[in-house]
């Protein structure tokens, strides 16, 4: 694992990253993704322990639900990561969903976690209006920039492309010349990138085509959320995986019901149990985990799973499951480390 890694305090060697969740969020507001009207009596609830129950039930309903912007209980929750064996995170938060590197810095600095930010933009729901009269060529030297200059003139950088998205299947053109920038863009830099797609199950298999046509670097790209894309369907990871992606297993913890989408998320057992499959077919060097915190119900100190929960709660599970201590390390270690381990 040689090179280094991008943090927003500085450069670090990607052999010392250690225990790294790869894809989280620690700044963020989802409320475009707002829904009152799927269960008005709680849009305008506060999170709370007592109130726990109806926000899990109606999540994308209530308002307070859907923005993390407290610095200090950032750094406290971090602390329990820290205390269960992390060392570092990929801070996903793109252009359009509250990104905030000022914060992510302080943040970093108090806590002692190894932060690394995004760069790009997030679905076309959530790119600024007039994002499509750019160039495919602007675009990638923003990201460039950012991953080398600084973000927002300051001198804090991105050490990865993402959390790029499409929202739909087919995606939007906007979104497909984003992700071509980006290819540009991580040729140019050698950096890592994090792409979101759409439900189901075509999504994925688009953006991987578009990024292949582009040029990208495929063992650096993470498709996420694929533990809830792909369920334990073997035959969907071994089709993707023939690109040299990786896998984002990262939403450990959430097992709520969608609104939105009518669609009810896997369990944590149903996830360890696809791990367990993949890993058996040869692919546990393609797996990244986390649990992609994005709502504050799903902080601990809420009555959520918390940063330590794939830590504290699920390696234990897969260890007693008969998963070897080297594939825990490569899924945690060194497949984050590499995706992130900057090399033009």
């Amino acid at each position: 694992m040689s090179g280094q890694v991008r943090t927003v305090l500085g450069d670090v060697p990607a052999a010392s990253l250690g225990r790294t969740l790869i894809h989280e969020h620690l700044i963020l507001s989802l409320v475009a993704y707002w829904i009152p009207e799927a269960a008005p009596a709680t849009a305008g609830l506060k999170v709370t322990l007592p109130n726990l129950t109806q926000v899990r039930r109606h999540a994308f309903s209530v308002r307070d639900n859907l923005v993390l912007d407290d610095i200090d209980e950032s750094v406290r929750e971090l602390g329990e990561f820290r205390a269960a064996g992390g060392s570092s995170l990929i801070e996903v938060t793109s252009v359009g969903v509250g990104r905030d590197v000022r914060a992510l810095e302080m943040i970093s600095r108090r806590s002692g976690v190894n932060v690394i930010a995004g760069c790009g933009y997030y679905i076309r729901l959530l790119q600024p209006a007039r994002l499509e009269e750019r160039s495919e060529a602007s675009l990638a030297a923003e990201m460039v920039e950012e991953l080398t200059v600084g973000i927002g003139g300051t001198s804090i950088r991105a050490g990865i492309i993402g959390e790029l998205g499409t929202g739909t299947y087919p995606m939007h053109a906007s979104e497909r010349r984003v992700f071509r920038a980006a290819a540009r863009a991580q040729r140019e830099t050698g950096a890592g990138m994090v792409v979101h797609t759409a439900p189901g199950i075509d999504s994925a298999f688009e953006v991987i085509r578009v990024l292949e046509r582009a040029g990208a670097r495929m063992d650096k790209v993470v498709v996420s959320h694929l533990d809830e894309r792909f369920r334990d369907d073997v035959k969907l990871f071994r089709r993707l995986g023939a690109s040299g992606c990786r896998f984002g297993f990262d939403t450990f913890g959430r097992e709520i019901f969608y609104d939105g989408r009518r669609r009810q998320h896997p369990s944590d057992q149903d996830r360890i149990r696809a791990v367990l499959r993949l890993l058996d077919a040869g692919l546990g060097d393609r797996i990244g985990l986390a649990q992609d915190i994005c709502l504050r119900h799903e902080l601990s100190c809420n009555g959520g799973q918390g940063y330590d929960h794939v830590l504290s709660n699920i390696v234990p599970r897969l260890l007693e499951s008969g998963v070897a201590q080297a594939d825990i390390d490569r899924m945690l270690i060194e497949t984050p480390a590499r995706v992130l381990a900057l090399d033009p």
